[in-house]
């Protein structure tokens, strides 16, 4: 039976780099909330509006990974699973259809988020792609809104020292 892969990290923590790198070495199919986002809608459409096409596009990947779960492809979820509450509801989501779940903490220190960030917003802002500018205040925002997961939630750890790909090995 396919799996369904969650990574769970902060904002700029290499979350999309590593849903890349499990397309690219075990054949998962992404799925991002960001890409849907940045397709759809222009980079700030208010807060409250956000909010609310998040919820939205959640919904459908989640009608999306569904369907390929399946077929017996197995997804990774680049989404960021920011709150206990959203890891909790969608792990119950998927595992009450009977899926097989993980869920990878991508954590690297902060000076590697720092510079991540760093690099994105030059690219983006050289290149023009749609793409979301993380300033320092709205690090800061973001970073009070994660909650870590706990030990009884069962994750992996990725990118703390490690290969990212171990975690599934």
């Amino acid at each position: 039976m396919a799996e369904i892969v969650f990574l769970c990290g902060k904002v700029g923590s290499g979350k999309t780099y590593y849903a890349g790198q499990l397309a690219a070495d075990k054949g998962f199919f992404p799925l991002s909330c960001d890409d849907l986002m940045l397709t759809l809608f222009d980079e700030c459409i208010g807060q409250e509006m956000h909010n609310r096409m998040v919820a939205r596009c959640m919904e459908f990947l989640r009608g999306l990974a569904l369907r390929l779960l399946d077929r017996g492809v197995n997804v990774v979820l680049d989404y960021g699973f920011w709150t206990r509450n959203s890891r909790d509801d969608a792990r119950q989501f998927f595992s009450s259809r009977g899926h097989t779940i993980r869920l990878v903490y991508v954590c690297p220190q902060y000076d590697t988020i720092t510079e991540n960030l760093r690099r994105r917003n030059l690219r983006l802002a050289a290149s023009g792609e749609k793409g979301y500018r993380i300033d320092g205040e709205m690090r800061r925002r973001f970073d009070s809104l994660f909650e870590p997961p706990e030990t009884e939630e069962d994750f992996l750890i990725a990118w703390s020292g490690l290969d990212p790909l171990s975690a599934l090995d």
